[in-house]
């Protein structure tokens, strides 16, 4: 036994140089005050004077630990000085303290209103811990390595009775407490104090305690075994076994992070060889699992303070201390043997190979990703933006099965910290595929659902992505009751340069007794747009503002199931229908709302709002207005006007919809005889074919006889069987390739479709017709036969169901020209078309077999109502190619805040606080660059839990105690 005193340093001196304050301390507060600006501005303007107060002397404490450490570094440097024990204390001091103060002042910081969904408590707090607790780690493991002249083993028995005795000390303190509490008024402070020194001295004689084994046991014959066994195996899976009964601080149940553990912890059982080249092969396998030991210690670092509760909860310190075991014995061998060899390989090659060597792990992370980004936005675009004059599909299906399985697996799992953020920002944008529509995909592409895993013991996968502990998907809180009633309409028209500005205000009642919402659809005619929207919030018209469609939803749901407020909201669910919502009303509540439209002076429209009809009538006299848009003119027919000009009836012919999806392999014989026996019963002796699934090929390009029927179906298909029958993106394609093919057959022509499925064919329908039509004003809806003898007719306009005898009669319309480009109208309500001939040319419209020129008023290129058009064209131009709208976007969207003219792809929205006007901005930002298909994580639990817990534990248990004693004296 060695009785000699000696001093022992068990750090070295690398540790020791002023380059360290720059890592721990100064490049941590960096990020810390970007993180803690990026919020406070996020909140300041709901923020009242003595929260901006506070707020400041917390920034000004950060940025005075900032200016100390930079300070330091410097003066150390220059005067080429180590870091000393006492600029390890005071490392300690200055980063609790400031860990205390924002702790103390958290709750009363925050303005209310915004710490349920906008700015969380508990990520605001998470982020404080993880970027002061380097330092705070740094001191400690700097004070743990201190030199003590006292006998070695004296040195390992004070330090190990220190680490079990204060928790034991603790637990008998406790329950002092709970007896002498009632009749002893501790301070809080005090109490705060002495638990905060305890819990560094706990984490300080761990860490002593850990580099006084790593240098004994380095030393004996199978120390080198030993150590790592422990370190590397049994303490990681003893945590992890743990983590199964106390899920804390996240769900680490998963088979890979077993296999990694274990593997991790075998690389570092390795002997080092005595053969270079084999010694360097080893030293490159501890440092490309480095990275995996360093996340679970920086996962675990906010924690540490956690630990002597922890241990005094029947050991569950254990499973937080076993990441910091595992980090300090890792870097250790990586430095020690790094160093041995670099004499044979060099310093500087060493240092390169060892950050190549980390980057692998994450390397590997992130390429997995991009491979499921790019296969899942495949079958997104194949989904989502099919190509309609192609009708092909770019979608490779086993790559898109599976990447849906695995998103399925890492959606039905469990969130881990940063790897799953990390992941959504790579695959999503940040965003997420709800749900529905992943099945929606799978349906489309696989004609049905694929059997998908369901979670079993909490699975997740590390290694790839991980899952989601916070299921994305609305929030389960059920909607409020909607008893609020429309009492009253008023409505104002002012006319101007050709145009009028109508506004309809509407007074709402809430009939019930509770908090209620208001709801109601309204419906434009063509030619009308929506230009403007304000609410009453407290007796003040707050005017609405223009956002993304996607973000707007998103945040007046979220103000309405979160934090109850004043969210106003009109969008756009089809071309001529919009949505208004209003929250709250409470009982008996009476507000009002008012919605603006501009239109052509002369169009004369009437608008219903649920089931009330507003008649807004101009002074002027009907007239037809020509708007130019690029080389194509915008025409607007009033009702007045169209119901007088000659009208034509355009002659019908079927355009009969193939099935060819994965069920109608063997059962698409008899389709022949079905179209026949339509044929026959509607009189028709025209028909084209287009054979679908979701893709499309069109068999023939114009209507041919009806005796052809049986010789052309099925002959000329290629398409093969798969996936589901998306009978409307083939609708879409003809609608499209008759658009293109020029005038002649639109102008005496309709195509009727119907949709031939095979028996027990489930059809996939989207309800995306609206914008196609005014193609076909006097056929505005498709068929499916049932194989019943009966019909379902299904309209264009909203994907409204109907069983029908038989094929209607296509409705008169009116055609009109330019040059040879045609416009068809509806002959009741009129409507828009768009003519693409040459700008400015003659406008006619026909009669019988001829055309007479009409009069039309133009207006200015750049008048509102005219930019507002070009909006509208070109958000139909991505209904028309689907493919556009990732790129037209942002651009229609910043085009409809600019003019304050809605489109589908925009809404209105007004909201109560400056905070919610922020995260409006914000989060438009983040979903115009995600894909169309995204959604935001509806539900928002905050992805951290926090080690702000620990204090509020305590003095909640304080309080109590206090109240209980209190209580005692008073009776």
């Amino acid at each position: 036994m060695d009785n000699q005193n000696e001093r022992r340093e068990l750090i070295a001196d690398t540790l020791k140089k002023p380059i360290m304050l720059l890592w721990v301390m100064i490049c941590p507060q960096a990020l810390l005050a970007i993180l803690n600006v990026g919020a406070w501005t996020l909140v300041r303007g709901d923020m009242s004077a003595e929260q901006m107060r506070m707020s400041a002397i917390i920034g000004s404490f950060e940025l005075v630990i900032f200016l100390i450490g930079f300070a330091g570094w410097l003066g150390l440097k220059h005067l080429k000085q180590q870091i000393d024990w006492k600029v390890c204390i005071g490392l300690l001091v200055v980063h609790i303290a400031y860990l205390w103060l924002f702790t103390a002042q958290l709750w009363q910081l925050l303005p209310d209103g915004v710490t349920v969904w906008i700015l969380q408590p508990t990520q605001l707090s998470y982020y404080q811990f993880a970027l002061m607790m380097p330092a705070i780690f740094y001191a400690a493991i700097r004070l743990a390595g201190f030199g003590w002249d006292v006998n070695r083993w004296m040195d390992f028995g004070v330090t190990l009775g220190a680490l079990i005795g204060v928790p034991v000390a603790w637990f008998g303190f406790v329950h002092l407490i709970d007896a002498l509490w009632r009749h002893w008024d501790v301070p809080y402070l005090v109490f705060v104090v002495f638990f905060v020194a305890s819990t560094v001295l706990v984490l300080v004689a761990f860490l002593r305690l850990l580099l006084f084994l790593y240098g004994m046991l380095i030393r004996l014959r199978h120390g080198a075994f030993v150590l790592p066994l422990l370190t590397g195996i049994f303490a990681p899976i003893g945590g992890l076994l743990l983590n199964i009964k106390i899920p804390f601080p996240y769900d680490f149940q998963s088979v890979h992070i077993y296999v990694l553990t274990v593997l991790n912890g075998t690389i570092l059982l390795l002997p080092l060889p005595r053969k270079h080249s084999l010694a360097l092969t080893v030293w490159i396998l501890r440092a490309v699992m480095y990275s995996f030991s360093l996340y679970f210690f920086v996962v675990f670092l906010p924690y540490l303070p956690l630990s002597l509760l922890a241990m005094i909860a029947a050991g569950a310190g254990f499973l937080i201390l076993a990441p910091t075991l595992l980090f300090v014995v890792h870097t250790r061998r990586l430095i020690e043997e790094g160093r041995m060899l670099a004499g044979r390989w060099g310093a500087t090659h060493m240092i390169i190979l060892f950050l190549f060597c980390l980057l692998t792990l994450p390397a590997g992370f992130t390429g997995r990703a991009l491979i499921h980004r790019t296969a899942l936005r495949e079958a997104i675009n194949a989904v989502y933006t099919p190509d309609y004059r192609t009708g092909v599909a770019d979608v490779n299906l086993k790559q898109a099965e599976w990447s849906l399985r695995r998103l399925r697996a890492m959606k039905d799992g469990l969130f881990v910290p940063f790897l799953t953020d990390a992941y959504d920002r790579i695959v999503f944008d940040g965003m997420v595929l709800p749900d529905y529509k992943m099945d929606e995909i799978a349906t489309v592409l696989f004609g049905k659902n694929l059997e998908f895993e369901k979670p079993s013991n909490r699975r997740m996968d590390l290694w790839f992505g991980g899952g989601r502990e916070r299921r994305q998907r609305w929030r389960n809180t059920p909607p409020p009751p909607r008893n609020v009633r429309l009492a009253s309409i008023n409505n104002t028209t002012r006319e101007a340069d050709g145009l009028v500005k109508a506004e309809i205000m509407l007074t709402m009642t809430n009939a019930g007794t509770t908090q209620a919402e208001f709801v109601t659809d309204i419906n434009l005619p063509e030619g009308v747009l929506v230009s403007g929207y304000w609410l009453d919030v407290e007796g003040v018209k707050v005017p609405g503002r223009v956002f993304e469609k996607r973000v707007a939803m998103w945040v007046y749901h979220m103000i309405r199931d979160a934090t109850r407020r004043d969210p106003g909201l009109v969008v756009f669910t089809s071309d001529q229908r919009l949505q208004l919502r209003v929250f709250p009303f409470s009982a008996h509540q009476e507000r009002t709302t008012g919605i603006s439209f501009l239109y052509p002076a002369g169009l004369d429209p009437v608008i219903r709002v649920g089931n009330e009809e507003i008649d807004l009538a101009s002074e002027s006299e009907p007239r037809v207005t020509r708007v130019s848009v690029g080389n194509a003119d915008w025409v607007v027919v009033p009702a007045g006007l169209a119901r007088e000009y000659p009208r034509t009836t355009r002659i019908p012919y079927l355009h009969f919809i193939i099935d060819r999806s994965a069920d109608a392999e063997d059962a698409d014989g008899d389709f022949a005889d079905r179209m026949q026996a339509i044929a026959h019963e509607a009189g028709i002796d025209a028909w084209c074919m287009t054979a679908a699934n979701f893709e499309f090929q069109h068999v023939m390009d114009s209507p041919i006889a009806d005796e052809e029927i049986g010789e052309m179906a099925p002959a000329g298909i290629d398409l093969p069987f798969r996936g589901s029958l998306c009978p409307e993106r083939a609708i879409k394609g003809a609608l499209l390739d008759l658009l293109d093919k020029g005038s002649q057959i639109r102008v005496t022509m309709v195509p009727v479709f119907v949709v031939i499925a095979a028996e027990g064919t489930e059809l996939v329908v989207q309800k995306e017709l609206s914008s196609f039509r005014h193609l076909v004003p006097d056929m505005p809806a498709y068929f499916i036969d049932t194989g019943e003898g009966q019909l379902e007719r299904r309209d264009f306009s909203d994907g409204a169901s109907t069983r029908v005898e038989q094929l209607p009669v296509p409705e008169e319309v009116i055609v009109m020209r330019a040059d040879t480009s045609v416009a068809v109208c509806d002959a009741e309500s009129g409507g828009v078309g768009v003519l693409m001939g040459s700008r400015g040319a003659t406008l006619e419209v026909r009669d019988g077999d001829e055309y007479r020129a009409v009069d039309a008023a133009d207006l200015l290129d750049e008048s509102r109502y005219s930019r507002g058009v070009r909006l509208w064209e070109a958000y139909r131009a991505t209904r028309y190619d689907p493919a556009t709208e990732e790129s037209e976007r942002a651009d229609i969207v910043t085009g409809c805040r600019e003019t304050g003219i809605l489109t589908p792809l925009a809404s209105y929205i007004v909201v109560e606080s400056a905070a919610q006007w922020e995260i409006l901005k914000r989060k438009e930002g983040q979903s115009l660059k995600a894909h169309g298909a995204m959604a935001f994580d509806e539900f928002m639990e905050s992805p951290e839990p926090s080690v702000l817990w620990f204090l509020p534990v305590v003095y909640m248990i304080y309080r109590s105690r206090r109240k209980r004693r209190e209580t005692a004296l008073n009776t």
